[in-house]
C-alpha cells in the first residue's frame, strides 16, 4: 500500500527577516506579493537554519552551481520560515 508523508513547505529568509520576526513578539506573519499585497497569514512561525549543502546533496546527489534549481537554493537566505498558512484569497497565475 501507499503511505502518505508530509512535506514541509518553507520560505527562505535572511537574518534581517529572522530578527524582525523573532523581535516582533507576534504570533503571525503576513505573506505578501512583490507589490506588497497580503496573500496569506503564516501563524506560529517556525525558523530553521537553511542547510543548503545538505538539501542539495540529498535531493540532487551533487553540488553543481550550473544547475538552475541548485543555484536557486543557494541564492536563498540562511534561514527557512515555516508554519500554518491561512490563504486569504485564491491565487491566480498570469
Amino acid at each position: 500500500g501507499r503511505v502518505s508523508i508530509s512535506v514541509p513547505i518553507v520560505l527562505p529568509i535572511t537574518g534581517y527577516t529572522k530578527a524582525a520576526i523573532e523581535g516582533s513578539g507576534k504570533k503571525a506573519v503576513s505573506l505578501v506579493d512583490k507589490d506588497g499585497r497580503t496573500l496569506a497569514i503564516l501563524r506560529n512561525p517556525e525558523i530553521y537554519e537553511n542547510r543548503k549543502e545538505e538539501i542539495v546533496t540529498r535531493c540532487f546527489g551533487a553540488i553543481d552551481m550550473g544547475h538552475p534549481y541548485i543555484s536557486h537554493i543557494y541564492s536563498g537566505g540562511d534561514y527557512l520560515l515555516g508554519g500554518e498558512i491561512e490563504l486569504l484569497q485564491k491565487i491566480t497565475y498570469n
